[in-house]
């Protein structure tokens, strides 16, 4: 054997073990970097969309917030309204290919309604049901919530509704326990939202869970993906795509 080969030879195992640790080190630093990212609570996103000439309210909005270029209620009846609602049918159409017109346009105006009755930002209660049911009227979870924003059923009585597989009745419940949530965590948007899917007495006590977070994770991309949908309609007249996160 000459001294080139078997130099070779001593050298494989050097550099498969060099190799192997490499390998781990990246995944270390991987692991770290993916910790790293659910670290810290994601408040929803709530940026200012202007491409159909719109900047969403706050969910609680204080006096200052109030003087704004922020549309007032009767807004809502002309055709902002029509814009934001065409906007989030054709969203929930995308969304969930197995919904009709006609149920598409019942949730959305259902949204814009009890949103605003309940002074709750739109675009949060439309990103709660899609997480939680993906826009099916007749959802279930295995613990026993129901319907478009998982209601279960002693939140639902406690909320006022009766039958929360009615898409406008659970849309209003969800959307005053949302403003309930609000109000009991000013100023923290992530844990208001965190307590839909956690539980409000389990979040004053214990902070956001892992779930949570990833919860909030979801909620924050369907926040983004509208905002490019919008954006989208507001520059073609044709639906566009999306994909489910």
């Amino acid at each position: 054997m000459s001294f080139q080969s078997l130099r070779m030879l001593c050298l494989k195992p050097r550099t498969g073990a060099i190799a192997l640790r490499f390998s781990l080190f990246t995944l270390v630093l991987l692991g770290f970097s993916g910790l790293s990212a659910w670290a810290t609570p994601p408040a929803p996103e709530f940026q200012p969309d202007t491409a159909m000439g719109y900047v969403a309210q706050a969910p609680l909005p204080t006096a200052a917030a109030t003087t704004t270029t922020t549309p007032t209620p009767a807004q809502w009846h002309g055709t902002l309204a029509l814009d934001i609602q065409q906007a989030m049918s054709q969203f929930m159409l995308a969304y969930n290919r197995n919904l009709s017109w006609e149920q598409a346009n019942l949730m959305s105006n259902a949204i814009i309604e009890f949103s605003r009755q309940h002074d709750v930002d739109f675009r949060l209660v439309l990103a709660v049901i899609a997480v939680e049911s993906s826009f099916r009227y007749d959802a279930i979870s295995s613990s026993g919530a129901i319907g478009l924003g998982q209601l279960k059923p002693d939140t639902a009585r406690w909320l006022g509704v009766s039958n929360p597989f009615d898409p406008v009745d659970n849309i209003a419940g969800m959307s005053r326990y949302l403003s309930y949530l609000l109000r009991q965590f000013p100023g923290s948007l992530d844990k208001a939202v965190g307590s839909y899917y956690q539980g409000q007495g389990s979040v004053a006590r214990d902070g956001l869970k892992d779930d949570s977070l990833r919860y909030l994770h979801k909620v924050n991309h369907v926040l983004r993906q509208f905002r490019l949908y919008r954006n989208t309609l507001a520059n073609s007249n044709s639906g566009g795509s999306f994909r489910q996160p």
